[in-house]
């Protein structure tokens, strides 16, 4: 059996263990903001990219012959930017609606232009 003074060394052991806790969880969630807040720029050039390739993939639609074909080149490039990008982010849940449907319009859009996609 366990002295009381030791009683107390562990209880204050366990107390310390669980204050140590709560701040890394408290910390945790701090830094988790300050990496979404890191991550920002990145976010906004994914969906600075998106916009970009869909006004060119507009563009495209409306020319004919090499213009067509470069405007069109460029649109897939912002795409394929915007997809090598986005995977090496931490997204809450609306940025991450907000680029996936960004990508899925772009790609369709594409598509229609002769662009093909690996499956």
């Amino acid at each position: 059996m366990r002295r009381p003074d030791q009683r107390a060394a562990g209880r204050k052991k366990s107390s310390d263990a669980a204050a140590v806790s709560a701040q890394t969880h408290q910390d945790g969630g701090q830094r988790m903001r300050q990496y979404r807040n890191i991550n920002r720029p990145q976010i906004q050039f994914i969906l600075t990219e998106l916009s970009t390739g869909l006004t060119l993939s507009t563009l495209a639609g409306e020319r004919q012959g090499a213009a067509k074909t470069r405007t069109r080149t460029k649109a897939r490039a912002a795409y394929d930017s915007a997809l090598r990008f986005v995977d090496r982010l931490v997204l809450r849940e609306e940025e991450s609606h907000e680029i996936r449907t960004g990508l899925e319009a772009l790609k369709k859009r594409l598509k229609a232009l002769g662009e093909t996609f690996p499956t």
